[in-house]
């Protein structure tokens, strides 16, 4: 199997750390080509992800970005910060949301964008045709929940719709109308 969960691999930050790792070199379908390109975009770990309890109620979980960075996270939680809490996209778009919630999720789209570039730049693949620009408008997620019954409001920001149709235009090859003035 290609797959391999690993309990109390190593101790970070007081916390011990459990690991899901897919081992490339183990499926079948990937040549050693195709195992290179992969770490290209995902590092020399390949898919890791890094799992500690930190508390009786939390649980943090990290996508690459190796051991030093998640000691960093496991110390933020440890302190409470909650640094996206300060982010101004959240912060709008937090203020339209319901506030009683069983959890919340934000997907910063022109971040999105700005990962395939990435990718595809470091693939040596053609970009597309796209400036990024910072939009401070995340898609949002919430979830609320009882006994019996859950519900998911999304909430899609108009400065995202926007922003969405603009790229859309571009990709098409047509430049995005500009808005009206505003009185």
């Amino acid at each position: 199997s290609s797959d391999v969960c690993s309990s109390d691999l190593e101790e970070v930050g007081g916390a011990k750390v459990d690991y899901f790792k897919i081992d490339l070199s183990k499926i079948e379908d990937l040549d050693e080509d195709d195992v290179e390109e992969v770490q290209k975009v995902l590092g020399k770990d390949g898919f890791l992800l890094r799992m500690a309890a930190v508390g009786p109620k939390t649980v943090v979980i990290a996508f690459g970005g190796g051991k030093d960075r998640f000691g960093k996270l496991i110390e933020q939680v440890k302190k409470g910060d909650a640094p996206l809490d300060n982010d101004l996209g959240i912060r709008k778009v937090a203020a339209h949301m319901p506030k009683k919630r069983n959890a919340v999720y934000y997907i910063a789209l022109d971040q999105g964008l700005a990962l395939v570039q990435n990718i595809l730049k470091a693939l040596d693949e053609e970009q597309l045709p796209l400036k990024t620009p910072k939009i401070d408008a995340p898609l949002a997620f919430t979830v609320t929940g009882g006994d019996g019954w859950m519900r998911v409001d999304v909430l899609f920001p108009t400065d995202l719709l926007v922003a969405s149709k603009d790229a859309t235009m571009v990709l098409m090859g047509q430049a995005p109308t500009p808005a009206p003035a505003t009185p």
